[in-house]
C-alpha cells in the first residue's frame, strides 16, 4: 500500500509542475509597414497570448489578439503582387480549424479577421489573395511564431 501512495504522490507532483513564463517580440517588414507580434506565456504551450501590431511611421495600431492557441504569420503577395500580412490562428487542439486574418499593409486595415469560433474562413482568404492560402507554419515567408518548448 505504501508503494501505491508513493506512486500517486509522484504522479501528482508531475501533474503540478508548471512551465516558466516568457515574453518575446518578433518584428518584420511587409509592404509599406512594419509588423510586431508580442508573445507572452504564463504556463503551457497553448497558454501563449499573441498581440499583433502594425506600425506605419509613428502610428502603432493593435490589429489582433489571440488569447491562447497557435499563431503563424507571413508576408505574402496577392495575385496582383501586392504584399499582404497573412496570419493564421487556431485553438491548438486536434479538432481545431485554422482561421485566417489578412492585413492590407499600406493602410494597416484588416481585410479579414479570424472569427475565433473554430470555423474555417479559408475560402474568404483565398478570394482576397486570389490563390489558395499556404499552410503558414510551413511556408518560407513565415516570420512568426514558434511557441517555446520547455
Amino acid at each position: 500500500m505504501v508503494s501505491l501512495c508513493k506512486l500517486i504522490s509522484a504522479a501528482f507532483a508531475l501533474l503540478t509542475i508548471t512551465c516558466s513564463s516568457y515574453a518575446e517580440t518578433v518584428t518584420t517588414t511587409c509592404g509599406e509597414s512594419k509588423f510586431e507580434v508580442q508573445m507572452k506565456n504564463e504556463g503551457g504551450p497553448l497558454e501563449t497570448k499573441f498581440d499583433l501590431y502594425g506600425i506605419k511611421g509613428k502610428e502603432k495600431k493593435k490589429l489582433f489578439t489571440l488569447g491562447a492557441g497557435n499563431f503563424d504569420a507571413a508576408c505574402l503577395k496577392n495575385k496582383s503582387g501586392k504584399a499582404m500580412l497573412v496570419f493564421q490562428s487556431d485553438c491548438g487542439g486536434s479538432v481545431c480549424v485554422p482561421e485566417y486574418g489578412i492585413v492590407e499593409t499600406d493602410k494597416l486595415s484588416m481585410l479579414l479577421t479570424p472569427g475565433q469560433k473554430n470555423k474555417s474562413n479559408a475560402k474568404a482568404a483565398e478570394k482576397i489573395l486570389g490563390a489558395p492560402v499556404p499552410e503558414l507554419s510551413e511556408t518560407n515567408e513565415k516570420f512568426c511564431c514558434e511557441v517555446k518548448k520547455r
